[in-house]
Protein backbone atom coordinates (compact mmCIF):
# COMPACT_ATOMS: atom_id res chain seq x y z
CA UNK A 1 0.00 0.00 0.00
CA UNK A 2 2.86 2.26 0.59
CA UNK A 3 3.37 2.93 -3.59
CA UNK A 4 0.23 4.28 -4.16
CA UNK A 5 0.53 7.52 -5.22
CA UNK A 6 -1.83 11.11 -3.97
CA UNK A 7 -3.70 10.99 -7.41
CA UNK A 8 -5.02 7.64 -6.46
CA UNK A 9 -8.31 6.28 -5.67
CA UNK A 10 -8.01 3.15 -3.32
CA UNK A 11 -11.72 1.63 -3.32
CA UNK A 12 -12.89 -1.95 -2.84
CA UNK A 13 -14.93 -4.29 -4.70
CA UNK A 14 -15.81 -7.53 -4.18
CA UNK A 15 -13.48 -8.11 -1.13
CA UNK A 16 -10.42 -6.70 -3.00
CA UNK A 17 -9.23 -3.68 -2.99
CA UNK A 18 -8.75 -1.92 -6.07
CA UNK A 19 -6.08 0.86 -7.21
CA UNK A 20 -7.94 3.21 -9.64
CA UNK A 21 -5.91 5.94 -11.78
CA UNK A 22 -5.65 6.99 -15.51
CA UNK A 23 -3.50 4.41 -16.53
CA UNK A 24 -6.02 1.78 -14.90
CA UNK A 25 -8.69 3.18 -16.51
CA UNK A 26 -7.43 3.50 -19.95
CA UNK A 27 -7.09 -0.33 -19.67
CA UNK A 28 -10.93 -0.70 -18.99
CA UNK A 29 -12.25 1.91 -21.54
CA UNK A 30 -9.61 -0.15 -24.38
CA UNK A 31 -11.45 -3.54 -23.42
CA UNK A 32 -15.01 -2.10 -23.11
CA UNK A 33 -14.90 -2.82 -19.99
CA UNK A 34 -17.43 -0.42 -17.22
CA UNK A 35 -15.71 1.22 -14.80
CA UNK A 36 -16.36 0.37 -11.07
CA UNK A 37 -17.72 2.35 -8.24
CA UNK A 38 -13.78 3.56 -7.77
CA UNK A 39 -12.89 4.37 -10.91
CA UNK A 40 -16.47 6.82 -11.05
CA UNK A 41 -15.57 8.04 -7.38
CA UNK A 42 -11.68 9.20 -8.93
CA UNK A 43 -12.94 10.65 -11.33
CA UNK A 44 -15.33 12.78 -10.17
CA UNK A 45 -12.55 14.14 -7.51
CA UNK A 46 -10.15 14.46 -10.26
CA UNK A 47 -8.43 17.93 -10.98
CA UNK A 48 -6.15 16.90 -13.56
CA UNK A 49 -7.10 13.83 -16.41
CA UNK A 50 -4.13 14.26 -19.10
CA UNK A 51 -3.56 11.15 -20.58
CA UNK A 52 -7.37 9.46 -20.47
CA UNK A 53 -8.61 8.34 -23.21
CA UNK A 54 -11.83 7.29 -24.14
CA UNK A 55 -13.34 4.92 -26.90
CA UNK A 56 -14.42 6.33 -29.84
CA UNK A 57 -18.27 5.57 -29.18
CA UNK A 58 -18.93 5.44 -25.28
CA UNK A 59 -22.06 4.18 -23.92
CA UNK A 60 -22.48 6.20 -20.09
CA UNK A 61 -21.80 9.59 -18.62
CA UNK A 62 -18.67 11.30 -18.29
CA UNK A 63 -18.92 13.08 -15.13
CA UNK A 64 -15.56 15.31 -14.38
CA UNK A 65 -17.01 17.98 -12.36
CA UNK A 66 -13.31 19.16 -10.95
CA UNK A 67 -10.84 19.02 -14.04
CA UNK A 68 -9.75 22.20 -15.01
CA UNK A 69 -8.40 21.66 -18.04
CA UNK A 70 -8.57 19.70 -21.07
CA UNK A 71 -5.42 18.75 -21.68
CA UNK A 72 -4.14 15.68 -22.49
CA UNK A 73 -8.60 14.28 -22.34
CA UNK A 74 -9.77 12.48 -25.25
CA UNK A 75 -13.16 12.58 -25.37
CA UNK A 76 -15.22 10.26 -27.38
CA UNK A 77 -16.95 11.07 -31.06
CA UNK A 78 -20.09 9.74 -29.28
CA UNK A 79 -21.35 8.96 -26.21
CA UNK A 80 -25.17 8.37 -25.20
CA UNK A 81 -24.86 10.31 -21.58
CA UNK A 82 -23.88 13.32 -20.07
CA UNK A 83 -20.95 14.99 -19.93
CA UNK A 84 -19.83 17.38 -17.73
CA UNK A 85 -16.60 19.35 -17.74
CA UNK A 86 -18.11 21.90 -15.18
CA UNK A 87 -14.72 23.51 -13.99
CA UNK A 88 -12.90 23.74 -16.92
CA UNK A 89 -12.17 27.54 -17.74
CA UNK A 90 -11.46 27.55 -21.45
CA UNK A 91 -11.85 25.91 -24.56
CA UNK A 92 -7.99 25.28 -25.22
CA UNK A 93 -7.38 21.89 -25.88
CA UNK A 94 -10.94 20.75 -25.77
CA UNK A 95 -12.50 18.39 -28.46
CA UNK A 96 -15.81 17.69 -27.20
CA UNK A 97 -18.17 15.34 -28.93
CA UNK A 98 -19.92 14.59 -31.88
CA UNK A 99 -23.07 13.63 -30.49
CA UNK A 100 -23.72 14.06 -26.47
CA UNK A 101 -27.13 11.97 -25.58
CA UNK A 102 -27.49 13.42 -22.46
CA UNK A 103 -26.46 17.46 -21.09
CA UNK A 104 -23.29 19.00 -21.44
CA UNK A 105 -21.98 21.50 -18.74
CA UNK A 106 -19.58 23.46 -19.36
CA UNK A 107 -20.41 26.11 -16.67
CA UNK A 108 -17.01 27.75 -16.04
CA UNK A 109 -15.80 29.01 -19.48
CA UNK A 110 -16.27 32.50 -20.20
CA UNK A 111 -15.03 32.97 -23.39
CA UNK A 112 -16.62 30.69 -26.53
CA UNK A 113 -13.02 31.12 -28.38
CA UNK A 114 -12.04 28.19 -29.75
CA UNK A 115 -15.32 26.65 -28.35
CA UNK A 116 -16.93 23.94 -31.24
CA UNK A 117 -20.00 22.31 -29.45
CA UNK A 118 -21.36 19.20 -30.38
CA UNK A 119 -23.58 18.77 -33.55
CA UNK A 120 -26.34 17.54 -30.82
CA UNK A 121 -26.54 17.55 -27.42
CA UNK A 122 -30.01 15.43 -25.99
CA UNK A 123 -30.23 17.39 -23.08
CA UNK A 124 -29.70 20.49 -21.70
CA UNK A 125 -26.36 22.58 -22.89
CA UNK A 126 -24.92 24.46 -19.50
CA UNK A 127 -22.73 27.50 -20.54
CA UNK A 128 -23.77 29.53 -17.46
CA UNK A 129 -20.27 30.65 -17.07
CA UNK A 130 -20.16 32.79 -20.94
CA UNK A 131 -19.56 36.06 -20.12
CA UNK A 132 -19.11 36.70 -24.20
CA UNK A 133 -20.74 34.42 -27.24
CA UNK A 134 -19.31 36.86 -30.09
CA UNK A 135 -18.96 33.45 -32.63
CA UNK A 136 -20.99 31.08 -30.65
CA UNK A 137 -23.01 28.56 -32.26
CA UNK A 138 -25.67 26.41 -30.48
CA UNK A 139 -25.91 23.10 -31.95
CA UNK A 140 -29.24 22.19 -34.21
CA UNK A 141 -30.29 19.59 -31.91
CA UNK A 142 -30.74 21.00 -28.15
CA UNK A 143 -32.72 21.30 -25.20
CA UNK A 144 -32.72 24.27 -22.97
CA UNK A 145 -29.65 26.37 -23.23
CA UNK A 146 -28.63 28.16 -20.07
CA UNK A 147 -26.56 31.35 -20.66
CA UNK A 148 -27.09 32.88 -16.93
CA UNK A 149 -24.12 35.32 -17.10
CA UNK A 150 -24.51 36.46 -20.83
CA UNK A 151 -24.12 40.42 -21.02
CA UNK A 152 -24.65 40.47 -24.59
CA UNK A 153 -25.80 38.57 -27.64
CA UNK A 154 -23.53 40.15 -30.12
CA UNK A 155 -22.23 37.06 -32.48
CA UNK A 156 -24.11 34.36 -31.07
CA UNK A 157 -25.87 31.81 -33.10
CA UNK A 158 -28.82 29.97 -32.38
CA UNK A 159 -31.05 27.12 -34.59
CA UNK A 160 -34.56 28.14 -35.76
CA UNK A 161 -35.65 26.31 -32.42
CA UNK A 162 -34.77 24.68 -29.07
CA UNK A 163 -36.30 21.46 -27.46
CA UNK A 164 -37.19 24.17 -24.30
CA UNK A 165 -36.15 27.55 -22.42
CA UNK A 166 -33.13 29.75 -23.43
CA UNK A 167 -32.16 31.28 -20.16
CA UNK A 168 -30.40 34.72 -20.63
CA UNK A 169 -31.22 36.27 -17.23
CA UNK A 170 -27.69 38.73 -17.29
CA UNK A 171 -28.87 40.12 -20.74
CA UNK A 172 -29.70 43.71 -20.64
CA UNK A 173 -33.33 43.52 -21.81
CA UNK A 174 -32.79 45.70 -25.24
CA UNK A 175 -30.57 43.00 -26.22
CA UNK A 176 -32.75 40.33 -25.20
CA UNK A 177 -35.94 41.89 -26.84
CA UNK A 178 -33.99 41.98 -30.15
CA UNK A 179 -33.49 38.17 -29.89
CA UNK A 180 -36.89 37.32 -29.34
CA UNK A 181 -37.82 39.18 -32.52
CA UNK A 182 -34.57 37.78 -34.27
CA UNK A 183 -35.47 33.98 -33.27
CA UNK A 184 -39.10 33.89 -32.72
CA UNK A 185 -39.64 30.45 -32.54
CA UNK A 186 -37.36 30.10 -29.51
CA UNK A 187 -38.67 30.60 -26.01
CA UNK A 188 -36.44 33.00 -24.00
CA UNK A 189 -36.40 32.92 -20.44
CA UNK A 190 -35.40 36.28 -18.93
CA UNK A 191 -35.84 36.33 -15.45
CA UNK A 192 -35.04 34.29 -12.23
Amino acid sequence: MENIKPEENIGTSENKIEVSNIATINEKLAKGEGLNESDKHFLLYATSVEGLTYPENFDGDILLYKVTSAKGLTLPKTMSGHLHLSAITSAEGLVLPRSVGGSLHLDSITSPQGLVLPEKVGGSLGLSGLISAEGLIIPENVRAVWLESLVSAKGIIFPERTGGNVDIFSMPSEEAKKLQEKYINIKFYLGR
